[in-house]
């Protein structure tokens, strides 16, 4: 079950990463001067959307949101 939602998810997020690899050019500096990217918070929210749909129950920890 959690293997097929990882690879699932995995491809809808290289898909994003693809969309963005040669056109982000909006990358902005946290304040601990590591890089945030649009692929970056969109990757993100996919991840707490689609776990949030898999599996009600769970709460996510992510780098950019939480949930």
């Amino acid at each position: 079950m959690y293997q097929q939602f990882i690879q699932d998810f995995m491809v809808e997020a290289g898909t994003i990463f693809k969309k963005y690899y040669f056109s982000d050019k909006q990358t902005i500096f946290k304040s601990d001067t590591t890089p945030l990217t649009l692929a970056d918070t969109e990757i993100n929210s996919l991840f707490i959307q689609r776990v949030q749909a898999s599996f009600p129950v769970h709460a996510v920890m992510g780098e950019e949101e939480s949930a």
